[in-house]
């Protein structure tokens, strides 16, 4: 199934949503795993962006903000359950 621009950006934007949901359920668990809800400074200016992207550049842009906070959610996660 393909999906079009319009909706293919919007289940991007989901996707962003619902892994903070879900770590809205670890926070009762695991106390330190709060901190990864500062990488929203990074992956809502990319949601943003996606949303209202004209150019293919700013797509990228928008990928390249959510790699980055991918990492940091990453490993700020790894360490909350660590810890």
């Amino acid at each position: 199934m393909i999906l079009g621009s319009r909706v293919s950006r919007i289940v991007f934007v989901l996707f962003l949503l619902l892994a903070y949901l879900i770590l809205a359920f670890y926070t009762v668990f695991y106390p330190l795993a709060g901190y990864e809800f500062f990488t929203l400074l990074l992956t809502a200016p990319a949601a943003i962006i996606t949303v209202t992207a004209r150019t293919p550049r700013e797509l990228i842009l928008a990928l390249q903000l959510t790699s980055i906070g991918a990492l940091f959610f990453g490993f700020g996660l790894g360490w909350a359950f660590a810890f």
